[in-house]
């Protein structure tokens, strides 16, 4: 039976891809205060984890705080290059139809700038109005 009830205590651990960090804090308390925070996927063992501890600890105001932390989760991930490359080529596609009467090389760097003209001229219409400052935008 541990006999103080103030203290603090931390441990981190390594399991096979994720990296579990537990923290446990006590208060000086007439009663058992049981404060538990797990991570979703230990959510089902919460019960075994406050029994354990009221084993252990008579009274007291206790928090234990569990995270878990996924290790080289970078490396798992990959870019699927045929499904850019098929994005590539229907944006292509759409750039071709949407501008075939547009004086342009129809490129989607053609109509990435249109779009972001367009969009910066939305913007700035307004203000230009409000301020009086037209030299803002181009006339259309």
């Amino acid at each position: 039976m541990i006999l103080s009830m103030t203290g603090f205590g931390k441990a981190v651990a390594v399991f096979e891809n994720k990296k579990i960090t537990a923290e446990i804090k006590s208060l000086n308390s007439k009663q058992l205060d049981l404060s538990i925070r797990l991570p979703q996927c230990y959510r089902a063992s919460e019960l075994d984890f406050r029994n354990h501890i009221a084993k252990a600890l008579e009274r007291g105001k206790i928090d234990l705080y569990i995270y878990c932390e996924e290790i080289d989760s970078a490396s798992e991930h990959s870019i699927n290059i045929p499904v850019v490359k098929s994005y590539k080529q229907q944006i292509e596609a759409m750039a071709a139809e949407l501008f075939s009467t547009y004086s342009g090389r129809n490129t989607l760097y053609d109509m990435t700038k249109y779009f972001l003209d367009a969009s910066v001229k939305r913007v700035l219409r307004p203000i230009s109005d409000i301020t009086g400052q037209s030299h803002l935008i181009d006339s259309d």
